[in-house]
């Protein structure tokens, strides 16, 4: 019973998170410099990190954020790109906190308030 209700909340999850996904990508403002997507890329492997740290009732905020800025940055700079810079700001993440995410906090100081203004930037 136990795993039909976590098989079942599994794909509504996947669900849900799909539906985000396509009305996300379907938003993406043109218009953001290469400097821009690049700061865009980290805050989207800030955001999505941040999202492990919090409550349930964040996280879907927090994904939807992460989300928002991948697509923006890989609007300018790509995939692949975005990818690689997302990949170098977690190791970089993971290095501020020792390795212990009960330290993000050194990570919320850096990221959080930069992160936030430049995702409310409307680039059109």
């Amino acid at each position: 019973m136990i795993t039909r209700r976590a098989d079942r909340a599994v794909r509504c999850s996947l669900g849900a998170i799909t539906a985000l996904w396509l009305s996300v990508a379907a938003t993406v403002p043109a218009g953001d410099s290469d400097a821009q997507a690049r700061d865009l890329a980290q805050c989207a492997a800030y955001f999505y990190n941040a999202a492990k740290t919090k409550p349930m009732a964040e996280y879907e905020t927090l994904f939807s954020a992460g989300e928002q800025s991948f697509n923006r940055a890989a609007h300018v700079l790509g995939r692949d790109t975005v990818e690689r810079v997302m990949g170098d700001a977690a190791a970089e993440m993971t290095a501020t906190i020792g390795n212990d995410w009960q330290n993000y906090a050194r990570v919320e100081a850096r990221f959080d308030r930069r992160c936030n203004a430049l995702l409310s930037t409307n680039s059109k």
